[in-house]
């Protein structure tokens, strides 16, 4: 049963959530929509893109058939190689065309993602849904994981889903995959949803980049309702990657019974929203993703609670990532 909280009177100035009056026929964040966002990584070397940006395999990770008996650094080694010698084939310099960091993807996947997965659906089979899958980043990050069954990317840009299909058979995820060329589609979502389904929403909130494609909406309702359909049809957990001003409607959230917390990343300018209708995953909670100093590994991380000031409420005792 949805434990009913009383929200601080604070929600209001709250940096993450606004709690206003909400009306399904108006997108209310459509101000957020920017004409361009300058890419970065386009000013990098490709070569340096492909060292820091596409996903490594590591040890625990799925090894797939093709790579039996290799370590994770033989296959990385392979993979990197081939990737370089294609760019056509694996990556474009079209804008939103792009991975994430690798190191960005598994400090989100260990602090974040999977921590959240756990706590609502514990060690079940994942199937993974990426609505904006681009070239593959987020999907490709998701299938190295074992506990991942399957995984089901959307683009509506032929090209994009070209490069994506390449890179999952250069991984040998294509057991794992199912590539979506079209828009994200409610109805496939309901006929093949399970239990343990977990959708990830990245909007292309770039307008002059994608004017055919939902900005931070889906067939034109505010992407707080988009959420909620999901839940309402089973979906475990949605996660929402999202421009740093956007604010989430909580007073829908309350009226619907969600449960939701935001997790903020001191190296890009956006923020994760995990949203549930499972109580595990926090009443309006707030957090900043950091870098352990005590975790001298690659991928360390740590999580800290933040106030409505954005001051953390613990010790300064962690660090930013400094890569």
């Amino acid at each position: 049963m949805f434990l009913t909280k009383k929200v601080s009177p604070g929600i209001s100035l709250n940096p993450d959530f606004i709690d206003k009056e909400y009306n399904e026929k108006i997108d209310d964040q459509e101000y957020l929509i920017v004409e361009r966002e300058e890419q970065t990584y386009l000013h990098k070397s490709y070569e340096k893109n492909v060292e820091y940006a596409f996903p490594k395999i590591f040890n625990g990770a799925e090894i797939p058939k093709k790579y039996e008996g290799k370590t994770p650094e033989e296959i990385n080694k392979i993979i990197n190689d081939k990737i370089i010698l294609g760019k056509d084939i694996h990556w474009t310099n079209k804008s939103l065309s792009y991975m994430r960091k690798d190191i960005q993807g598994k400090r989100l996947m260990k602090c974040v993602f999977l921590p959240t997965i756990t706590k609502i659906i514990g060690d079940k089979p994942i199937d993974f849904i990426d609505t904006t899958a681009n070239i593959g980043g987020t999907s490709l990050q998701y299938a190295l994981i074992p506990q991942v069954r399957s995984v089901k990317s959307y683009d509506i840009d032929s090209e994009a889903i070209r490069m994506l299909k390449n890179n999952v058979e250069l991984y040998g995820y294509e057991e794992k995959f199912t590539l979506l060329n079209k828009r994200f589609d409610y109805d496939f979502v309901a006929s093949n949803m399970t239990h343990s389904s977990v959708i990830s929403i990245d909007p292309p909130f770039e307008k002059a980049n994608n004017p055919n494609n939902f900005n931070l909406s889906i067939e034109n309702k505010p992407i707080y309702y988009v959420v909620e359909k999901l839940l309402t049809m089973g979906v475990s957990v949605v996660f929402l990657e999202m421009p740093s001003e956007f604010r989430y409607n909580s007073r829908y959230a309350k009226d619907n019974q969600q449960y939701i917390s935001v997790y903020t990343l001191p190296t890009k300018n956006i923020k994760i929203y995990t949203v549930s209708k499972h109580p595990s995953t926090g009443y309006f909670d707030r957090y900043e993703v950091v870098r352990d100093y005590k975790d001298k590994s690659e991928y360390s991380c740590k999580i800290i609670r933040i106030g409505t000031t954005g001051l953390s409420t613990q010790k300064p005792y962690f660090k930013k990532f400094d890569n």
